[in-house]
């Protein structure tokens, strides 16, 4: 923990995402993580990045499991929502704000990726301040390093990804792989799943047979089974692509559903590194929610998952 650094990211969305009442968000991210347990070796979660109204009981299962016995190193994973990139862009911010004090960010690492590639770059302050993905994760992060005393000699490593190929998925896990071997990092991978509505673009519907298909705003909405039952078994499929560690099969099921993870390649890129480090360690979920549960073809909805490994 740094409390002063030359060059600090502020919580630009303390007050609209969150409160901005530090004593109040504590209080609110403790009750998130009330009645979780430390699950032993668990450093790896998939954590949605709504405001915390909406996601952060879901977010409060996963981080409230994590295992930070043996951390020195969080490496934050999260997808970009208002510029477009097909790379890596690492912070070139020296620390992110939390209630609690500064987490500092651990140079040395950001550098040796932005050496790895040419397809890992800085990310622009203005980029880096504007993004929500990234910033979700750093208050109920501190705060479940606070509550088993590891805040103090913890660094991270935030990571924008963008729309990455699916070779370059490929090459960033690989690049990933000798870190997420070592027992001193952990892992947050920041994700929504599916964005449902005419407002997000899609209206995947998966109906009693299996069948798929798109439902058009002229369509009658179903009744059986009702849109929110469909948007579970939709992000079922992914969960379950997750759980088997398989990127080929989750590259298939996101191709075949068109489902919208906002987070799919930071997952895509955490598989990836999972298979090339070789190590035995699987995702499975915990909780899921939706913001709402749908009934019309005018309603929309988003959902929240959280995954341990």
């Amino acid at each position: 923990m740094v409390n002063h650094s030359t060059n600090v990211r502020p919580l630009t969305h303390a007050g609209t995402w969150y409160t901005d009442d530090f004593s109040a968000l504590k209080k609110q991210l403790d009750g998130f993580m009330a009645g979780t347990q430390i699950v032993p070796g668990t450093r790896m979660i998939i954590s949605p990045h709504a405001g915390y109204l909406y996601s952060g009981p879901t977010a409060g299962k996963c981080y409230g499991s994590l295992d930070f016995s043996h951390c020195k190193r969080v490496f934050v994973l999260g997808p970009s929502h208002h510029m477009y990139t097909r790379d890596c862009l690492v912070s070139s911010f020296d620390a992110y704000a939390t209630h609690l004090g500064n987490l500092p960010i651990d140079r040395e690492v950001c550098d040796f990726l932005l050496s790895s590639s040419k397809h890992v770059q800085l990310l622009s302050e203005n980029a880096d301040e504007a993004e929500h993905s990234l910033e979700m994760q750093i208050p109920i992060l501190a705060q479940a390093l606070q509550n088993q005393n590891a805040l103090q000699h913890v660094s991270i490593v935030p990571i924008m990804v963008g729309a990455l190929s699916h070779s370059h998925e490929q090459a960033f896990g690989e690049t990933l792989a000798p870190f997420v071997a070592n027992e001193e990092n952990v892992f947050i991978i920041s994700s929504d799943f599916c964005h449902w509505g005419l407002r997000f673009g899609y209206t995947g519907y998966l109906n009693n047979d299996g069948k798929f298909e798109m439902l058009a705003a002229s369509s009658h909405s179903p009744r059986a089974p009702k849109i929110f039952q469909s948007v579970h078994q939709l992000d079922r499929l992914v969960m379950s692509a997750i759980e088997e560690g398989d990127y080929n099969h989750f590259v298939r099921i996101l191709s075949k559903t068109k489902n919208t993870v906002c987070g799919q390649h930071p997952i895509a890129v955490i598989l990836a590194a999972l298979t090339k480090a070789n190590i035995d360690k699987r995702f499975r979920f915990i909780a899921y929610d939706q913001s709402s549960q749908v009934v019309d073809i005018e309603d929309s909805s988003v959902s929240y998952a959280a995954g341990l490994a």
